[in-house]
């Protein structure tokens, strides 16, 4: 049991995309880059927003009136009990994609804020160590 607590509790540093990915070889491994990109897109930005701006903000309207979107933000922070050292980016993007699709009205740009704030630097770096860039 000893062993295995050392191993959750090791850190180790993270230097390039390979060090996120171990055990993948990501040079020239675009169908990596291109399944990653692809879950990430469904699962992550629009499973995300499409639950949280297109399903749960129009509802929390009759509990939060105006301030829906704020509450939105901060369940949305909450969601992500699993990554607390994150919480207050996570608060000032939830916020962020929350306002889009509430007073702004545009889900599209919740989800376009979301890809920017928690996807494109990773797929970047994913596709320069593809090409051996990095």
């Amino acid at each position: 049991m000893e062993r295995f607590c050392d191993g959750l509790l090791s850190l180790s540093k993270v230097t390039g995309a390979a060090d996120v990915f171990p055990d993948i070889d990501l040079r020239g491994n675009y169908l990596f880059v291109l399944l990653y990109t692809v879950i990430g897109l469904v699962f992550n930005i629009f499973g995300e927003e499409i639950y949280y701006r297109g399903y749960l903000l129009p509802r929390m309207r009759g509990a939060f009136g105006k301030w829906d979107w704020v509450a939105n933000g901060i369940l949305f922070t909450l969601k992500h009990v699993y990554q607390r050292w994150l919480f207050p980016g996570i608060l000032v993007g939830g916020l962020s994609f929350a306002f889009a699709a509430g007073p702004l009205g545009s889900l599209p740009l919740a989800m376009a804020y979301h890809w920017v704030g928690n996807f494109l630097l990773q797929v970047v770096f994913l596709v320069m160590a593809a090409l051996g860039v990095a």
